[in-house]
């Protein structure tokens, strides 16, 4: 069988060159390419287009004799997407397509427009471009030589757009072997309908592999590379030595299979989730009339039951499970007044509201089961009981809530024939409102530290759904609210308080009469995690419902940079001035002021100052805090103007103004 390799950005066909022996050694032909424009540092690349390199790829795979069988396309990183086009021009002729670290692009979109290109070419740009999940295992050594074999990449290779016409595309196998990313983690992204994942959701035969290692496995684990891409070959997912992820069981809907033979847990949740993915089927993919419809004489509409089901999702697991006060919307509502509000103010609410209430309901109940399955399991009680005084555990619960979904799912057949003629079990062309679970609800493993969280990449933030409003940024995820007056604010910042407190994650949150800005951060890892994720699709929800539109230009993250012959010797300084901490970086533990780091100098500099900064401090604490930085080694430059100010400077020169209101009138 002939394999023809397609190397990604930056690289020619000779990156393949420790993964050839591999496929050689197992009897196979392996054809690395070198695409247009990547022959030499010094080729023209200037006119190389994206269909240049896809035609490239076209002629080797006709290049190889139909007597030989069908071939097997391997895409590493953008090279997925120059793949992914081959096999849509050649559908026929390819076996399968595996995706090395890379996915395949839909047509119309730019195949990695993320990298800053100058004279018509995208050079490999600094490592900080990449995240560390990229690089892991490329150590300062293959760093050096990646570099110094890189070659830069035609500007239009990456912004061109795909262009894509053949559906039987979707009718060729593929393996993904994931890199810097889990198998797990991408199916995740795909279930959640991620849009660069997106193409997936079409393919009707996916398998994953898992290669823990960085984005580059030809350099770094290249001998387990071509083992993975043998056994994708073959038709196994496990190819030894690489670890291969368990594949997710769905049905042609997309919806999760319970478990054939699992044990009781997993058997209740997989059943409540099918029951779930059902009704997100029946709901999905219809504008507001769609969604208000009724049969008969019945009230019943399919928002109704979105509304109606997230007030029991969160009614069951917050409230009586947890014994948890009501949150917004449910907590301003007079239920004895009014016990149909959900049913009834369905069709007040837009499709996008009524889904992601629902979204967001689901997605905290199933936090809230797996902090219960950790705490006590199926057998643990309920904070609040019934009338009775009974309390039901949590193995009733879900089997209460199991069959609250199962009676609705039938209302929603009927509903959904009525509106569209959906009915049965064939594949509807919709995208419902289900998000899949991102972790399996079950208890943590033994050992596991209460509060840690994975990390996750600014990248894989950015990829999930329902983060539009965010922007990543140094310390964290931010998002900016424009509320136009304080007493709207004051409400979004109560609707963040009580999602907080619900989700026991905690964002940074800045008030000012205009807006309200979010920073959000998981403190246990110094760093992003699916907490945040979660947390910012409520937020944004919350902030939309109450008319707090976001504004990404509105935010930004301030650093000060103090040149310094000798960091440990004025480090003591900016401490004390300042009121800091931090050994290496100094930061306000009050989270309110910038971080300042310090850069090393070889050799002075002929001017005089290098930074000066204005620090703002209450009138009464100004000669303590003067006095303080004069004892970590500053000295006094002039108190002419105290006590508006006074100026000081650490041990080189750099300068600083303590500053108070008083002697300004």
């Amino acid at each position: 069988m002939d394999i023809i390799l397609i190397p990604g950005l930056w690289l020619d066909g000779s990156s393949w060159e420790k993964v050839v022996p591999v496929l050689a050694q197992a009897g196979r032909r392996a054809h690395p390419l070198t695409l247009p424009g990547m022959e030499s540092p010094d080729a023209d690349r200037s006119g190389i287009t994206l269909r240049d390199h896809v035609d490239a790829v076209i002629a080797a795979i006709d290049a190889v004799d139909p007597a030989d069988g069908k071939v097997v396309l391997v895409g590493h990183s953008a090279g997925a997407a120059i793949a992914y086009a081959a096999v849509d021009a050649r559908p026929d002729r390819v076996a399968r397509v595996v995706y090395v670290g890379g996915f395949p692009t839909g047509d119309g979109a730019a195949i990695a427009d993320e990298y800053p290109a100058a004279h018509g070419e995208v050079p490999l740009p600094d490592w900080s471009a990449f995240a560390d999940e990229d690089l892991a295992d490329l150590d300062d050594k293959a760093r050096a030589a990646f570099r110094a074999r890189a070659i830069p990449s035609p500007e239009h290779v990456t912004r061109d757009p795909q262009r894509l016409t053949d559906d039987r595309r979707y009718d060729v196998p593929v393996t993904v072997i994931a890199t810097e990313f889990t198998s797990a983690m991408l199916q995740d992204w795909i279930a959640q309908g991620a849009r660069p994942v997106r193409e997936f959701t079409k393919i009707r035969d996916v398998d994953y592999v898992d290669l823990p290692t960085g984005h580059w496995p030809q350099f770094t684990r290249p001998k387990d590379l071509g083992q993975a891409i043998l056994g994708a070959i073959q038709g196994s997912t496990v190819a030894p030595p690489v670890d291969a992820s368990p594949r997710i069981s769905v049905d042609k809907q997309g919806r999760p299979e319970p478990p054939v033979a699992g044990d009781e847990t997993a058997t209740l949740l997989g059943i409540l989730e099918r029951n779930r993915a059902t009704l997100a089927w029946k709901c999905g993919g219809l504008d507001a009339a769609g969604l208000r419809a009724t049969v008969g004489a019945s009230s019943i509409t399919l928002g109704g039951l979105l509304k109606h089901l997230a007030y029991v999702e969160d009614y069951w697991f917050s409230q009586f499970l947890h014994g948890r006060d009501r949150q917004p919307p449910w907590d301003t509502v007079d239920w004895d007044a009014d016990p149909d509000w959900d049913w009834r103010s369905a069709v007040e609410d837009s499709p996008e509201q009524l889904y992601a209430l629902w979204q967001e309901a689901v997605a905290r109940s199933r936090s809230l089961v797996a902090e219960a399955l950790a705490g006590g399991g199926l057998d643990q009680l309920a904070r609040r009981a019934w009338p009775d005084g009974r309390a039901p555990s949590l193995r009733r619960l879900l089997i209460d809530m199991i069959e609250e979904y199962a009676r609705h799912t039938g209302h929603a057949d009927l509903l959904r024939e009525a509106v569209d003629g959906l009915v049965g079990e064939g594949s509807p062309d919709v995208h419902p409102p289900y998000q899949p679970p991102v972790a399996p609800a079950l208890p943590a493993p033994d050992g596991a530290r209460p509060g840690m969280t994975e990390r996750i990449s600014p990248r894989q933030f950015h990829a999930a759904v329902g983060v539009e409003d965010w922007r990543v940024l140094f310390g964290g995820a931010c998002a900016h609210f424009r509320t136009g007056s304080f007493a709207a604010g004051v409400a979004v910042v109560d609707a963040i308080g009580r999602l907080a407190d619900a989700g026991r994650h905690h964002p940074a949150v800045d008030l000012r009469d205009d807006g309200v800005t979010v920073r959000l951060r998981t403190h246990d890892i110094d760093g992003l995690s699916e907490r945040d994720v979660e947390l910012a699709r409520r937020i944004s929800a919350a902030a939309r419902a109450l008319d707090a539109p976001a504004d990404p230009t509105a935010v930004q993250t301030v650093q000060v940079a103090i040149d310094a012959l000798v960091g440990p010797a004025v480090r003591p300084f900016w401490r004390a001035v300042l009121g800091y901490q931090g050994d290496d970086d100094l930061v306000d533990p009050h989270g309110r002021g910038p971080k300042v780091w310090f850069q090393q100098m070889d050799a002075p500099r002929p001017q005089r100052n290098r930074i000066h900064l204005d620090i703002s401090v209450p009138h009464d604490q100004a000669e303590a805090r003067i006095a303080a930085a004069l004892a970590a080694g500053g000295h006094l430059v002039t108190d002419q103007y105290a006590p508006a100010w006074w100026t000081l400077a650490d041990a080189e020169g750099n300068e600083v103004d303590v500053a108070t209101w008083m002697g300004r009138d």
